[in-house]
């Protein structure tokens, strides 16, 4: 690889890995659950769709594929947003339907391959592994124009997020416009983490597995933002280093060593989440 294909691989691995902290750390402490995250509720599978489309109608250039894959992230968690709505948001549940909405988006997705050109589904499947090797500066700077706002706008609604952790009772008690604030919050995480399907297509449990690592290593009360992203720019480092040199020549995509290592972290807290119930 040369010096600046891996300064590219490294930076965006920075970038995107701070961002789908983010998106993981925002969705937990709204669902106040540890398995609430941009992955599992389905909106990467929303984005993931809107990308296929692009992929297949548009071309697939890199700018219509990431409006497409934000798109389609907003329009998937609209749709839970609405069928989970009953006087307020309860985490548990949203997180219930959103995993039956990724389900629906995922067979959609494998329908819509099926029916594609084999030139268009082998373009789609291999962009659906999620890479970072192929990341352009072009693209680099479409992350930082769009992800630094966004993190900025998450840092300034930090402290409504932290006193939301308290209940939406106490929040409300406080002066914070609960559900517009959770709108708010919601449209950044999934901003965030549809950015990184844009670019590098779909990259599982990173946003999942940061937030309680950060959690473990900070030992702040609540979710720290900040903490979040510095451990998902860190995992997903640490996951392209392994993806590039663990069967060099051969360079795996990122998100077949991220879902090898986070599958057996998201089994190992189905179970603990389990037990405790």
């Amino acid at each position: 690889m040369s010096a600046a294909c891996a300064w590219s691989s490294w930076t965006g691995a920075a970038i995107l890995g701070a961002l789908l902290g983010l998106g993981g750390a925002v969705f937990q402490s709204i669902t106040r659950n540890p398995l609430g995250s941009p992955d599992v509720v389905g909106f990467d599978a929303g984005a993931y769709t809107g990308a296929i489309l692009a992929i297949t109608f548009a071309g697939g250039s890199w700018i219509a594929l990431a409006g497409s894959a934000i798109a389609g992230g907003l329009a998937a968690a609209f749709v839970v947003y609405l069928l989970t709505w009953h006087k307020g948001i309860q985490g548990f549940q949203l997180i219930v339907v959103g995993i039956g909405v990724s389900a629906m988006l995922t067979s959609a997705n494998h329908w819509i391959l099926l029916k594609s050109s084999l030139s268009t589904a082998m373009a789609a499947s291999t962009w659906g592994m999620g890479s970072l090797a192929k990341i352009s500066g072009q693209q680099l700077s479409l992350v930082l124009w769009l992800g630094i706002p966004v993190i900025v706008l998450a840092l300034i609604l930090a402290r409504p997020l932290k006193l939301m952790e308290m209940g939406d009772s106490r929040a409300k008690a406080l002066g914070v416009p609960v559900e517009e604030a959770r709108l708010a919050l919601m449209a950044i995480a999934i901003v965030a983490t549809a950015l990184v399907t844009a670019i590098a297509g779909p990259i599982p449990f990173v946003a999942l597995a940061s937030p309680p690592i950060a959690h473990a290593i900070t030992r702040t009360a609540g979710t720290s933002l900040a903490a979040s992203m510095a451990t998902g720019a860190l995992l997903l480092s640490a996951a392209d280093y392994v993806a590039q040199h663990s069967f060099a020549p051969t360079q795996l995509p990122v998100g077949v060593v991220t879902l090898c290592i986070g599958g057996t972290y998201f089994l190992w807290l189905i179970i603990k989440e389990a037990r405790r119930a």
